[in-house]
């Protein structure tokens, strides 16, 4: 097995294949080599591009204010039922001349039709895909003609004969979720016919396979509010051999092609030493010196201790720009998860395969919940140092201490690289 697949009925997603989503989803497989763990996942999906078709009668239930439709009179409101929420594209209410205004229901709420939410009668209307469990089209009159009336519809009873509906195989209120977990992922309304990325896969994937151990399957289910048809459009994942005990050790100029045993702790108790925030609003890189050694990176160590409460987030490895973490694509990147109140630890990252470099200059700490502590510390000579950058700011240096105005660098990022 070469590296993690995703499964559907026992055999590998193809490349563009169509699933069939419903309330009760479709079941996939995560399946990580054994001896391995899950490094990073990144799942796009995707509907079908169709043309809108006419709703099957079947799939509809009409009524009106006076219960039957078609009502024996005139009518006020008209109310569509469908099978499940679907993605709507057009209407058409034939009948007297006048107006309809429209609302949807979905996800428990209900909301005017965008863009436009009054539509004429006898005449097809086509917007935005709209999800839509009910639909609700209250009657109006056409405007008076009387100079003292304002030139408005106004609610009224109007003899409607039928109502079609054009709708697309988009599903509706997609999500995601793993074992028996609440859906971690969520896209309101109709999915679009552009990738979605499925975010947090890896770290929720990564989680499943701690807490159980000895097991190599993630199940993860992919579901929507009602029928329809999602894409997977790409799937990538990256594993890592298991860090052995005996292991080589990590440090600067350090060799090793597997996962080395955690390093000894700093020398400086961690209650003596500054640190930089990383949480939601806060992110930090640090150079590594990895290109002084001519040789591939395999994985680094960085010293941390997580908040009070569980933290999650990435470490991307970046090219350097100008002295800060270039805005390329990351070279590779780590989902991690702590647990929070813990004591300082190495956060010990491997590569499955040897990374450039020159490609692979800075580490990038971004935290999705939680705080984490990235521990400082006084710079060795010539060490280039940390940058921060706020809410997603420009990278900027890390202020420094009080009470030692010389830049502090990060903790000294022990790393190894290809044998």
């Amino acid at each position: 097995m070469a590296g993690p697949v995703l499964l559907v009925n026992g055999q590998p997603v193809a490349p563009a294949a169509a699933l069939a989503l419903s309330p009760a989803g479709v079941a996939l497989v995560l399946r990580v080599p054994a001896g391995e763990t899950l490094t990073s996942a990144t799942l796009t999906v995707t509907a079908q591009a169709d043309a809108p078709a006419t709703l099957d009668a079947a799939r509809v239930r009409l009524s009106s204010d006076l219960d039957a439709f078609p009502a024996p009179a005139a009518v006020r409101v008209v109310s569509a039922s469908f099978d499940g929420e679907i993605a709507i594209r057009g209407l058409k209410l034939r009948g007297a001349s006048g107006f309809a205004r429209i609302r949807t229901f979905s996800n428990g709420a209900w909301a005017p039709l965008t863009p436009i939410d009054t539509v004429a009668l006898g005449q097809e209307q086509v917007f935005p895909a709209v999800a839509a469990e009910r639909l609700v089209a209250e009657l109006l009159a056409a405007p008076s003609a009387d100079a003292k009336v304002p030139p408005v519809p106004i609610p009224s009873p109007l003899s409607v004969s039928s109502v079609s509906f054009k709708t697309t195989a988009q599903p509706c209120r997609v999500s995601v979720s793993v074992g028996d977990d609440p859906a971690f992922f969520t896209r309101a309304g109709p999915l679009p016919t552009t990738p979605v990325a499925v975010d947090g896969l890896g770290r929720i994937a990564a989680r499943w396979l701690s807490e159980h151990a000895g097991t190599t399957d993630v199940p993860v289910t992919i579901r929507a509010a009602g029928p329809g048809s999602v894409l997977v459009h790409s799937f990538e994942a990256v594993s890592a051999p298991m860090a052995a005990p005996g292991g080589s050790k990590a440090g600067a100029g350090g060799s090793g092609s597997t996962p080395p045993a955690p390093p000894s702790a700093p020398a400086t108790p961690a209650d003596t030493l500054r640190a930089l925030l990383c949480d939601p609003g806060h992110a930090a890189a640090h150079a590594i010196g990895v290109a002084a050694t001519g040789r591939a990176l395999r994985g680094l160590a960085l010293w941390v201790r997580a908040g009070s409460a569980p933290v999650s987030g990435t470490i991307a490895l970046q090219p350097d720009a100008d002295g800060a973490p270039a805005s390329a694509p990351a070279v590779a990147s780590f989902d991690f998860m702590l647990e929070g109140g813990t004591p300082p630890q190495w956060l010990m990252l491997s590569a499955a395969s040897p990374l450039p470099a020159d490609g692979a200059s800075w580490a990038v700490c971004r935290v999705g919940t939680g705080e984490l502590l990235w521990y400082r510390a006084p710079p060795p000579a010539g060490a280039i140092a940390p940058v921060v950058s706020v809410d997603g700011g420009a990278w900027q240096p890390a202020p420094a201490d009080p009470a030692d105005p010389a830049p502090a660098a990060l903790q000294a990022i022990p790393f190894w690289t290809q044998a």
